[in-house]
C-alpha cells in the first residue's frame, strides 16, 4: 500500500540523515588528526635571563641549552622535538628580546621574532620575581595574535602567598585585551615544577577549536579525509533524492558512489548484493 512505502521511503530518509549527521562529525576531526600527524612548532620567547632555556631543558627532560644567570646566553635558535599529550612538537628555544647594539647578538633576537611569527604556539617566558611590571606587558603587547600561553618562571624565588595575586593581574591584563584568555602557568623550570600543566596548556590551546573525536574515531590520513568526503557529498545527494521521491535508481546510484568511496578506505568494493541487502532492510522495490 502506498501508505507503508512512504513509511519505508521515510525511514530511509531518516537512516540517510543520520549516516550523514555521523560522516559530518568525522569530517570535522580531521584538523585534529593533522595535528597528531604533523605535528606544531611552539617557540619559547622572552626577556634575557627569565629561564627560557631552563624551561625548554625541564620539557626535554634533559640538560640541552646552556644555563647561566649571564642575560644573552642564547645567541641563537635551539630547536628540539618532543611530543606534549601525544602530539608531536618541535620546540624552539630563542635568544632573550632586547634591544643590543652587540651585531651577533642583535642577529639572534632577529630570529627569535621570525621564529615567533612562524610558530604555532608562543609561549611567552616572564620572570615571577620581576612582577608584572610595564616592561612585561610591553613584550605581551606584541604577541597577543597569537597562539600563546604565558608562563610566569621563577616563582621559586618568590613568596608562595604572593603567587595568586600575580596571577590575577596577569590574567585580568590579558582579558582585557584578548577574545580568549590565552592559559597562564606558574612555573619553576630549574625545579621541574608546573611542567605538566604547561604540557596541558600547549596541548589545549593547540587543539582548541578541533572538534572533539566522533566516538573514538579521527581522521588522521589525507586520503582518508578525500574518501569519506567524497562519500558525504554522495550521500548528501542521496538524501535529496529520497526526500523529493525520486527514482530508486537514482537513490542506488548515490549510495554506490558513497560505499565506494569508503571501499578506498576499508580495501572493499561493493557487488550489487551489498545494494539488495541496503534496500532489504526497507519494504520498498528496487
Amino acid at each position: 500500500p502506498d501508505d507503508v512505502e512512504e513509511m519505508e521511503s521515510s525511514r530511509m530518509t531518516e537512516s540517510i540523515r543520520k549516516a550523514l549527521m555521523g560522516m559530518a562529525a568525522l569530517l570535522e576531526t580531521s584538523n585534529r588528526g593533522k595535528i597528531y600527524r604533523e605535528g606544531i612548532s611552539a617557540v619559547i620567547t622572552g626577556r634575557p635571563n627569565v629561564g627560557k632555556s631552563s624551561l625548554l631543558n625541564a620539557l626535554l627532560r634533559e640538560s640541552r641549552a646552556i644555563v647561566t644567570p649571564i642575560p644573552g646566553t642564547t645567541r641563537d635558535v635551539i630547536e628540539e622535538s618532543l611530543s606534549i599529550k601525544g602530539i608531536p612538537v618541535r620546540t624552539i628555544d630563542t635568544a632573550g628580546v632586547r634591544e643590543t647594539e652587540d651585531v651577533v647578538e642583535r642577529m639572534g633576537v632577529d630570529r627569535a621574532q621570525k621564529a615567533v611569527e612562524e610558530a604555532d604556539v608562543v609561549i611567552a617566558v616572564l620572570d615571577a620575581e620581576q612582577g608584572f611590571d610595564d616592561d612585561a606587558k610591553d613584550f605581551l603587547s606584541g604577541l597577543l595574535e597569537k597562539k600563546l600561553v604565558v608562563v610566569l618562571n621563577k616563582t621559586d624565588l618568590i613568596r608562595e602567598d604572593s603567587i595568586p595575586e600575580l596571577l590575577a593581574q596577569v590574567r585580568g591584563w590579558l582579558l582585557d585585551r584578548c577574545a580568549e584568555e590565552p592559559g597562564v602557568i606558574t612555573t619553576s623550570a630549574s625545579e621541574n615544577r608546573g611542567i605538566e600543566a604547561l604540557e596541558d596548556a600547549i596541548a589545549g590551546i593547540v587543539l582548541m577549536g578541533s572538534a572533539p573525536k566522533a566516538e573514538g574515531a579521527m581522521i588522521s590520513s589525507l586520503r582518508h579525509r578525500q574518501a569519506i568526503d567524497e562519500a558525504h557529498t554522495s550521500l548528501a545527494q542521496a538524501l535529496l533524492t529520497s526526500q523529493f521521491g525520486m527514482p530508486l535508481d537514482l537513490l542506488t546510484v548515490d549510495l554506490r558512489a558513497a560505499v565506494d568511496a569508503l571501499g578506498r578506505i576499508t580495501g572493499e568494493t561493493v557487488s550489487e548484493d551489498v545494494i539488495d541487502r541496503i534496500f532489504s532492510e526497507f519494504c520498498i522495490g528496487k
